[in-house]
């Protein structure tokens, strides 16, 4: 039985049409106001009514009226073209212009909006940074597509990365910001960084996605001169060169001498007493680590991210490719019926970091940077808030321009070459550097993730291993992955991936299990979304695209094997919680699962809100799953019209069947309806998005 979400209220759309109207011909009159009361009755909690007030605020020159609406509308919809306008209006009028910049990048990305930047010299760096990040893409930092930068007075717009320099909006509370150097652990000093100096400028390099150099990103300070006094406990005291072959100087309390390090590059000092650090020219000087166990911490709490690990394509062939993944989380917890939140990595990251659903944290489209609010405390915070020594080992950057990973000290970050093996080595190596404190680690494996043959090379089993008319890909254009085919080429790409992957991770649990015992440690591994290789028709939040992978083992986790427990991504946040002992706000969507002392969840929401494509949701329960599709595509704030959506309701017993059930279908029809609430605009929408 196919339904049709329902319509919106008629009325709706015609008070939003004369509101819209007579504010583009700035008719702000008695009838404008009676309008608008009655919309705000409709209404409530749309940012609509603040963005139409702020307007007639501004028009009778109430500009800090106007300011405090138009605010209280950003935080409502962050991604709106009239929020940002009046926004800027409203800084610009009472002379802030530094406030204004963000949303001055914001508007010239998608409109012809001219940049105004009159500051003072000193300030101008730090704009252009800002427009940079406003006016570029999400993922894949510290590049830039949108590189802001004076050339002769003329503002200019270039391709580029964030080398040897902050990246912007990345400051905390202790003045130490995310600031990027190369990673050479223990290659030619300087090799690195000289090499990063020489093309992070060149079109190659960006055209390339940066040819997987690996960013040294890490929490520093830029000074000439350092105190630092470990007090309690020793500190090791991460330090970069700003030019090759700096010197050094060490000075106090019985230490005198010199250490050279490499230009952008990180060397590791352990400091037992107070000692002053200095150079001829800057130093970077990372935040210091300090050596300490505390009896309420585990040595190591462990996040594993397998991109791509689909549920579905592991569990029929009996685990045969991931055996000992499965033999080490068969002594925790296997959640089985998993489902991802979003299915694709970028939204997907961000909410399992902060516990929330997309619409909820704002973070739902890789081609715009909207910070996380800073009263939404990530996992990586909430760790490091407890003292543990957060450090992400390997790292895809998807979440640096927005805030979802700030609470790592240091983020080994590449674009797309994150294999486990290195992930494995440097987990080890970092385990035995770092063994004198708590650890947080997190891991993105990205290889199992299914890439265009056109575009990124396959492993060399792969090529070598099929047949020729399986390894040619002549006639197949590039596309996202969530839309390549079902081929031998790809599946043989996959299952080879999963070996490689289980063959790393079983090193890694190895070394776990024989250095600490099981309540030392704590380790998640899950995935952000599945693949649709094995689908003859991709479905983007269909069972192989959503359906994935969760699993825990150590200090608190029930050894329970696979449990057959509905839960979603969001659950990763309180799960942690749980287990660490860190508070979980009210903002988190995620729920505690019974087998970790919560209730059972009743049912797991997957969707897809990109913009420029119809909006896509699936609801499961154990024995039922309903999907609903729109027939207008999402716009760029992230509403979408869902007059008429078409939705159907299948069992979940294997067969699929449509299921002819009314009372069922408006069941979920309510349970859509809420989910959808904040961003289903029913047709009132602004005039710029049509």
């Amino acid at each position: 039985m196919e339904m049709r979400y329902p319509a919106g209220n008629p009325r709706g759309k015609e008070l939003f049409s004369a509101l819209e109207e007579r504010m583009q011909k700035e008719q702000y009159d008695d009838e404008f106001l009676l309008l608008l009361i009655e919309y705000r009755e409709m209404y409530p909690e749309s940012e609509h009514f603040d963005i139409f007030y702020g307007r007639y605020a501004f028009f009778y020159g109430n500009y800090e009226v106007a300011l405090e609406h138009v605010w209280a509308a950003y935080q409502k919809r962050k991604t709106c073209f009239e929020t940002w306008k009046l926004l800027v209006a409203c800084y610009l009028a009472l002379g802030e212009v530094e406030k204004s910049i963000p949303f001055q990048g914001y508007l010239s990305k998608f409109t012809e909006e001219t940049i105004r930047i009159s500051l003072p010299p000193n300030k101008i760096p730090q704009a252009l940074g800002e427009l940079s990040v406003m006016k570029g893409y999400a993922v894949y930092a510290p590049l830039c597509r949108k590189k802001c930068f004076l050339e002769e007075g003329q503002f200019k717009v270039e391709e580029g990365v964030f080398a040897g320099e902050m990246i912007p909006f990345s400051m905390d509370d202790d003045g130490y910001g995310y600031w990027v150097g190369a990673f050479n652990e223990a290659g030619s000093i300087g090799g690195h960084g000289k090499l990063l100096q020489e093309v992070a400028g060149k079109d190659a390099f960006m055209q390339s996605a940066g040819a997987d150099v690996v960013y040294d990103i890490m929490r520093a300070r830029k000074e000439t001169e350092f105190f630092v006094d470990p007090r309690d406990s020793e500190v090791i005291l991460p330090v970069a060169g700003a030019i090759d072959n700096q010197m050094v100087n060490f000075q106090g309390n019985g230490i005198e001498g010199s250490a050279v390090t490499g230009q952008w590059e990180y060397d590791f000092f352990r400091v037992d007493r107070p000692v002053r650090v200095s150079s001829k020219y800057p130093l970077l000087l990372g935040k210091p680590v300090r050596l300490r166990h505390n009896e309420a911490r585990r040595k190591i709490v462990l996040n594993i991210l397998v991109d791509a690990l689909s549920w579905p394509l592991v569990c029929p062939q009996s685990f045969q490719y991931m055996p000992h993944m499965m033999e080490f989380f068969s002594e925790g917890v296997v959640f089985g019926q998993h489902f991802s939140a979003v299915e694709y990595t970028y939204p997907a990251l961000a909410s399992i970091e902060t516990g929330m659903y997309p619409h909820h944290s704002q973070i739902y489209h890789d081609g715009l940077v909207i910070p996380l609010d800073k009263e939404y405390v990530t996992l990586s915070e909430q760790m490091k808030n407890l003292g543990y020594y957060s450090v992400s080992v390997m790292n895809a950057g998807g979440g640096l321009y927005n805030g979802v990973t700030r609470g790592y000290d240091r983020l080994l970050v590449g674009a797309y070459d994150l294999p486990a093996y290195s992930a494995v080595e440097r987990t080890i190596r970092h385990l035995e550097a770092f063994s004198e404190c708590d650890q947080f680690l997190f891991l993105h494996i990205l290889e199992l993730h299914p890439w265009s043959s056109k575009s990124n090379h396959l492993d060399m089993g792969v090529q070598t291993k099929l047949c020729l008319q399986d390894r040619m890909n002549g006639k197949e254009e590039p596309k996202p992955s969530i839309y390549l085919p079902g081929s031998n080429l790809y599946q043989s790409a996959y299952q080879q991936a999963m070996a490689r992957i289980d063959r790393s991770l079983g090193v890694l649990f190895d070394y776990i299990t024989s250095h600490y015992d099981e309540d030392e440690y704590i380790v998640q591994l899950y995935s952000d979304h599945g693949a649709t290789v094995y689908d003859d028709v991709p479905q983007l939040v269909g069972d192989s695209q959503t359906h994935t992978a969760y699993m825990l083992r150590g200090y608190g986790v029930p050894r329970k094997g696979i449990v057959d427990e509905l839960t979603s991504a969001v659950d990763i946040y309180p799960v942690l919680g749980k287990l660490a002992g860190f508070p979980v706000g009210s903002w988190v969507d995620g729920n505690l699962p019974a087998v970790f002392g919560g209730e059972e969840r009743t049912c797991v929401y997957s969707n897809s809100r990109y913009p420029g494509q119809t909006y896509k949701l699936c609801i499961r329960t154990k024995t039922h799953e309903f999907y609903m599709e729109s027939l207008d595509p999402v716009h760029e704030d992230g509403t979408v019209d869902l007059s008429g959506a078409a939705a159907s309701v299948y069992s979940r017993d294997g067969s699929h069947r449509l299921v002819e059930d009314p009372v069922l279908a408006d069941e979920f029809l309510e349970m859509a309806r809420e989910y959808t609430r904040s961003f289903n605009d029913e047709g009132r929408h602004w005039h710029s998005y049509r």
